[in-house]
């Protein structure tokens, strides 16, 4: 998993039209469905309980999925990011 400082790095080398796209992506994501303001980290983890969460048996099989495609992509540079 990436640190923060390691997240912020790869932001700033994005070209400019990346990061705004990057924040464009994400005031959506994290904006109300109405376009709303940006909810904060209060008000997510309020939420979140009321999210849809995956079974123990769905994340075992989500993880196997996992397991077996970074397997069989061996031969593949991770990301950048990774």
């Amino acid at each position: 998993m990436s640190t923060l400082a390691e997240i912020e790095s790869a932001v700033a080398a994005l070209p400019r039209a990346e990061q705004a796209a990057l924040l464009r992506f994400l005031t959506v994501k994290l904006g109300g469905a109405d376009g709303g303001p940006v909810k904060t980290g209060g008000e997510l983890a309020r939420s979140w309980p009321g999210l849809p969460h995956l079974t123990p048996d769905e994340a075992a099989d989500f993880e196997r999925d996992l397991v077996a495609a970074r397997a069989a992509a061996s031969g593949q540079a991770a990301p950048e990011w990774e």
